[in-house]
């Protein structure tokens, strides 16, 4: 895979008349140019794109790269109070898409920053699991180090992609530059498309799709004869409960775990689909461009596609400690086991909640379940189980899967919530619901006490 510099990004657009499936090359060319032309006649010092439309995006994000105009990718599905603290953040001079009434951009006050972004900055936001919206600054080449290392482990084949994720968030935006460098093609869709029926042919060219744990869950219990059809059905996003992993490869659905993130754009590490239809539930080996290492239990890694800093700090980040625990197994392939920042100490003992979510979900009663520590004055921090489902706390409590985990990580409170609020990405934020947790157990909810 020839790297493509962004100068020549619009002559390739050009010859690449096959790639994006079912919409007019003619016409999608012409837009591009248009909005290059607009760039070039006025080039903005910071550029914020927040349009839900893939064809719109995708026109103004070619013409921003094209011309290296620092561009910020926003989020149609942020609040009011978010588009606020991006505003306040980025200060854009330039704005394709629409933001909520009443809110206005302030005038830049940072402008002696403007010497650290990078040339051809690409922002792409992150809210990890805090809430709090910051932007990974990326550029073309560290998109296209993450893409050519794709490229390298899938066997140096056009990488052929059905996207289904928000192009703005980098799971769906490192779709777009596989397909675009590879010489493979892109056929965008909505999820909401795909929940009220629609299923295309992908029979042909060995497609990849990328889907997050809930989109996975919905389609092995819809249509799970569909997904058989995909060269690799790549699933990140947060970990995926062994059930789920276990019922796809009854299936014979070519799953491939990965594990990745915002700062290194997207995938550092893939499981090949025949290893996990063999049997193993890893997030597989690093691809070529990364150098994995477990520090102090903390998965930490080198690689051409780290990003260079939070906006608008740019930094020389030559190895990237993450918030993940992890571990290598004796194949070298990489298990993750929960996040550094919500590992519990309750009572003196150390509890990972993934390992007592993973109980839960074994027990067949919930639709859907998060773990986490809320402070108590006996314990220390006690477990606390948040759960989807028409099931009493106490049949939750009383299931065999928790009665044969450690005592001091069965959950001492219960408490059903009829969903738990995750993002188009499956992402919760944890803050949130460790606010609501406390205050279910200040009001004396229905809930068990295991003490």
């Amino acid at each position: 895979m020839v790297a493509i510099p962004t100068t020549d990004i619009f002559a390739t657009l050009k010859h690449r008349g096959d790639w994006l499936v079912g919409w007019p090359t003619a016409t999608f060319l012409d837009a591009v140019d248009r909005k290059i032309k607009t760039l070039i006649a006025q080039p903005p010092a910071r550029l914020l794109i927040n349009q839900a439309d893939s064809q719109q995006f995708l026109i103004s994000f070619f013409a921003a790269v094209a011309t290296k105009t620092p561009v910020f990718l926003g989020n149609p599905q942020w609040g009011q109070e978010a588009w606020s603290s991006v505003l306040e953040q980025v200060q854009p001079d330039l704005i394709w898409g629409d933001v909520p009434l009443g809110l206005s951009v302030v005038q830049s006050t940072h402008q002696s920053e403007t010497h650290q972004i990078p040339s051809g900055l690409i922002a792409i936001a992150t809210g990890g699991s805090s809430g709090k919206i910051r932007f990974a600054m990326h550029t073309w080449d560290t998109l296209w180090a993450a893409a050519q290392g794709f490229y390298v482990f899938f066997e140096s084949q056009p990488v052929h992609s059905l996207c289904l994720l928000p192009l703005h968030h980098v799971s769906g935006l490192m779709q777009v530059v596989r397909s675009f460098l590879s010489g493979g093609q892109l056929h965008t869709q909505s999820y909401s498309a795909v929940k009220q029926g629609w299923r295309g042919d992908f029979s042909e060219h060995h497609w990849f799709i990328s889907l997050v744990p809930t989109q996975l869950h919905f389609l092995v219990n819809e249509t799970p004869h569909w997904l058989t059809q995909f060269r690799a059905v790549l699933v990140g996003g947060g970990p995926s409960q062994r059930a789920l992993l276990d019922q796809a490869a009854a299936n014979g659905i070519p799953v491939a775990p990965c594990y990745g993130m915002t700062e290194t754009a997207a995938m550092v590490t893939v499981l090949k689909p025949k290893l996990f239809l063999a049997g193993d539930r890893s997030c597989g080996k690093p691809l070529p461009h990364v150098q994995l290492q477990i520090q102090d239990e903390i998965v930490a890694m080198g690689s051409s596609s780290l990003f260079l800093g939070f906006y608008p700090q740019r930094q020389s980040i030559d190895f990237w400690a993450t918030q993940d625990c992890g571990q290598l197994n004796t194949d070298g392939h990489l298990e993750i086991y929960g996040r550094r920042d919500r590992m519990m100490i309750t009572g003196g003992e150390k509890v990972a909640p993934l390992t007592v979510e993973t109980a839960i979900w074994e027990t067949g009663l919930v639709e859907d379940v998060v773990v986490l520590g809320i402070p108590d004055p006996h314990w220390g921090e006690a477990v606390v189980a948040m759960y989807v489902g028409d099931v009493k706390p106490v049949r939750l409590q009383r299931a065999p899967e928790l009665q044969s985990l450690s005592v001091y990580c069965r959950p001492k409170f219960f408490f059903p919530l009829p969903q738990l609020g995750r993002s188009a990405q499956g992402k919760l934020n944890y803050a949130a619901l460790r606010q609501k947790a406390i205050k279910l157990r200040s009001q004396n909810d229905e809930t068990y006490s295991g003490r």
